[in-house]
Order: C-alpha cells, then structure tokens, then sequence
C-alpha cells in the first residue's frame, strides 16, 4: 500500500485503492494489456483519471499492485484449503484442486488477468519475479503433496513423484485457459469431475473413481427401482397375512363368484407371499398386432 495522502481518510484510500484494483482487471480483461488506459481503468472505477495518479505513482505501478493482490488473493486460498483439508496428503492435493477452482479465484475477468501478465512475464522482470515466485511456491506443495501419496502406495520405484506434480499443475492450467475462453457459462461440475478422474486413475490407492452424470441418474433409478419393490413386497406381505388370517371366513359367506374372483386375483404361496396373475394388456382397435 502507498503512502496515507493529505487530506483523505485512510479507510477512504483503501476503498478507493481496492476499486481501482478491481477496475484494472475488468479493463484488462476487457481491452488487454496493450490497449489499458489511466483513463479506461477510471472510468470502469467511476473516478477521475486524476484520482488514479493521486492513489498509484504511476500506471505501471497500478498494474504491479493489481497482480500481486491477484496472486496474494491465490495463495491465500489454497493455504487455506490445505489448513482445512487435515493431515491426509490426498485430502490436500484434492483441497487444492477444489481451490484452483473457487468461482471467486477463476472467475473470467481474473483469469484473462493472469494469462495477461503471464504472456508479458518473459520480457518483464517485476512480472516475472510475482508470477514465477507463486509458481514454484504452488508446484513445492503440489511436489510433497505426491510424494507422500505415492510413499503410501509404497509406489517409489514406480512413480516420480515430480512428474506427477507437473501433470496435476498441467491438469489446473488446462482447466483455467478452458475457464478463459468458456466465460461464465462454464461447467464447474465437468472440470471437478475430470480431475477427481484423473487424481483416481494416477492414485488408485488414494482416490475412488468419481461416477459420471449418466452412471448417477441411473443409480438413482435403481435405487427408487429398489425401494419401489420393497414397498411392494411389504405390501403383499400385509396383504397375505391379511387373507390368511381372514380369507376363510370371508369365503364361507361369500357369494361362489366373489370367492373364485378372489382367489383367481390373489393366490397364496407356501412362503405366504401374494402371486399375483400376470395382466393382460389390452390392444386398442386400431394398433397393429402384437410381434
């Protein structure tokens, strides 16, 4: 943060500061680093251009400021995550998946910040120094994180453990430049289901399978199916202990038509379960016989 100006309320500066940040990533997201303005960030803060120089020594040194609120903002939120996750590796590694993924953190105008300055970072030294320090800040904890997974898979000789770092941070790329070009429309809940995939395929041990949309839904199925039937067996099974209980007395006064009827509809089985006849599906006139 600059220096408490005269004349200005320190709270006011840190609202005013924080606006003109926010007002930097929609220019830049909007216009692109090339094309940014004093004057376009302004007018997105809905504040002079000259309160801009009155808060920020210069453009650039707006644009520093905006990347490295961008990049506290990040790493804020996975050591988050990975503080909440408990001590498991695995329940880590996938907490920083669910992070990379926070709506607030990826949302476009954010991404299309970062993809910005990471394409300027090769000839900008002050760029390169927020973006790379973060980078291997991130792949250090990505790096341990699957060392130990595959040292609980007893996998050492198998797997390198830093080759699975650069896929899981490939994976988390990938999906931010998928984030940039889809926009808010998004799918959120296809992205986690593809790294909870992946994160399953590559450690077995660790992750389970997730199941896909379609595996869901008929799940669900079955198992309405399944509740379904156990209705009706308890249903058949009241009905049958009803008609064991009273059926010969209600045959006894029964009309000889009501009681054939009855046992025509119901038949009691030796395990006294209710069979019921199989029904006769009636064609209507005018459909086509049955094949």
């Amino acid at each position: 943060m600059g220096n408490k100006k005269p004349g200005i309320s320190s709270s006011i500066q840190t609202e005013r500061r924080r606006l003109l940040i926010d007002a930097t990533i929609s220019a830049i997201s909007e216009h692109g680093l090339p094309k940014l303005t004093l004057a376009k960030i302004a007018a997105i803060a809905g504040l002079s251009a000259g309160s801009v120089n009155f808060h920020f020594a210069s453009k650039e040194a707006l644009l520093l400021e905006t990347l490295t609120e961008l990049a506290r903002e990040f790493e804020q939120r996975i050591l988050n995550a990975l503080e909440s996750a408990g001590p498991s590796p695995a329940k880590k590694l996938l907490a920083m998946f669910e992070a990379s993924l926070d709506p607030n953190i990826t949302e476009p105008r954010k991404t299309a910040v970062w993809f910005a300055f990471t394409s300027e970072a090769r000839s900008r030294a002050d760029y390169q120094r927020i973006c790379g320090d973060q980078d291997q800040k991130i792949f250090a904890i990505t790096l341990q994180l699957c060392d130990e997974i595959i040292h609980q898979g007893n996998k050492q000789g198998q797997m390198n453990p830093r080759a699975m770092a650069n896929a899981v941070q490939g994976l988390i790329d990938e999906i931010w430049e998928e984030i940039l070009y889809a926009g808010e429309g998004y799918d959120r809940e296809n992205a986690r289901f593809m790294y909870l995939a992946f994160l399953a395929s590559v450690f077995p041990w660790a992750f389970e399978l997730p199941c896909s949309q379609v595996d869901e839904a008929q799940r669900r199925r079955r198992a309405d199916g399944d509740r379904d039937a156990i209705l009706l067996c308890q249903r058949d099974a009241g009905t049958a202990e009803h008609i064991a209980e009273t059926g010969q007395s209600l045959d006894a006064g029964a009309p000889r038509g009501d009681r054939e009827a009855r046992h025509a509809g119901a038949v009691l089985s030796e395990r006294g379960r209710v069979h019921h006849p199989p029904q006769v599906r009636l064609r209507h006139p005018g459909a086509p016989p049955a094949r």
